[in-house]
Parts: structure tokens; sequence; C-alpha cells
């Protein structure tokens, strides 16, 4: 819950009301995979990575990088959720420059500072991940691990989300009405959406539909899209105790 949100302080420049809520929706979706397994360990690199990733969104940052890379060598040697990494920073890196393009109305554009530094920490992550005990085979144990057919036959967790199994389960109804929210939300405030905000949802939406271990993210996505897009009248005092009082 702090971590996310520190989070969602990061995206809205301090606004307590919308981090504090976010946070509140990142544990309530969180919930239904809250048990003690590495996993869960994992969720909390994924956010200090984000964090880091918005930090150097902000401006280009040597403590930043180091402070991801160390994160992202931490969560190679937990779980194999460590690919999340370099995708997340390649998003960011990728947006960061499609925002640019959109702007400049040309493709020919040459990448910001803020885009190629995001770049290097996505490859940079990518190397990170072979500091583990078995190398490059961790890599791609885990990529052929996660796309295994069997793997949605005899075990639960990688069952597809949509399965009839999951209908009952509170916790699928929490994430899909999360993910709904998100995505009304983004309609709502399409003018303030960035490419990486796109991408970002676009990406963890893809991976909530792989397996139901996967919307657990989506509570952090929604955390992380009231920061980035919340409404300029939500900075009004008034307003913010209101939102308190809800959450």
């Amino acid at each position: 819950f702090a971590l996310a949100v520190s989070l969602g302080l990061v995206c809205s420049k301090g606004n307590w009301a919308t981090s504090v809520l976010g946070g509140l929706l990142a544990v309530t979706v969180e919930n239904y995979r809250h048990v003690l397994r590495p996993e869960l360990i994992a969720t909390l690199l994924l956010i200090g990575f984000w964090i880091a990733l918005e930090k150097l969104r902000e401006r280009a940052s040597l403590r930043y990088v180091i402070g991801a890379l160390i994160l992202q060598v931490i969560w190679v040697n937990v779980h194999g959720s460590f690919i999340l990494g370099p995708l997340l920073a390649g998003a960011y890196s990728a947006g960061c420059h499609l925002d640019n393009v959109r702007i400049a109305q040309k493709w020919t554009v040459r990448p910001s500072n803020t885009s190629l530094t995001l770049a290097v920490l996505a490859i940079g992550s990518l190397v990170a991940c072979l500091f583990n005990p078995f190398g490059y085979e961790m890599l791609r144990f885990v990529v052929g691990f996660s796309n295994d057919p069997t793997l949605r036959i005899v075990i639960g967790e990688w069952m597809p989300t949509f399965s009839v199994r999951w209908l009952g389960e509170p916790g699928w109804w929490i994430a899909i009405t999360v993910w709904l929210a998100s995505a009304i939300w983004i309609c709502m405030r399409y003018r303030q959406l960035s490419a990486i905000d796109l991408l970002v949802f676009l990406m963890f939406t893809a991976l909530a539909i792989k397996a139901i271990r996967f919307p657990v993210y989506l509570g952090i996505v929604a955390a992380y899209l009231l920061g980035r897009l919340r409404p300029a009248s939500w900075t009004v005092a008034q307003v913010q105790v209101q939102i308190l009082q809800i959450t």
C-alpha cells in the first residue's frame, strides 16, 4: 500500500488524495494473490522499479538508473516476473519517443535525452537479468515456461483469466471492475493521455488476459493512471478532503 501510494505521489506531483485512493485500489485488487510466496516480494520490486522509471521520466539521473538496476538484479533472483522490468522500461522509452514524434509531427525526429536514458535502462535491466546462478538460461526458462500450453491445464493459476472457473471468485470481479474503470478513465482523460500511459495500460491488459495470476497488477496500473490523468480540480483542498473521506 505504501509503495503504491508513493508511485501515485510521484505521478501526481504530490497529490495525496489520488495517491491514497490509488493505493487502496492496488491492495484491493492484489488481495486475491496475497500469499506468502516470492511473488509478493516481486510485486514490491515491480513498484519500486516503476517509481524509478517515473523519476527518470521527469529528468535523467544516474542515481535512479543504478537504483533500478540493483532492484532488477534482486528481482531476477527472487521471482520469474523479473522479465517485466525490461519490458516496462522499453514501453517507457518507446512511449517517450512516440510523444516526441506526435509533437514534432514527423517520424524522423531525434530521440530525446529522456527517451535515450530509458532505452539504456531497458537494455541495462535486460543485461542485469543475467546476474543470477543460471545466467542466460534463466531468461530462456522464464520465456519458455510462461508459454508452455500444458501450464494452462495442469496449474490452476496459469488457467485463462476468462475461464468459467473464476466467475464465482470475488477477486476476479474486483480486478475486471478496476480494469473497466481504468479504461473509462482513459477515455474521459484522453486529452492528457501520453503514449507511455497507453502502452503501459495495453501491456498490463494483455498480461491480465493471459492467465489468472496476472490481473494482480491491474490495481497498480489504476494507481498510476489516477496520478497521471487526474483533473486539475482535484488539486483543490476541499476536493482532496472529499476523496480521502470516500477512500
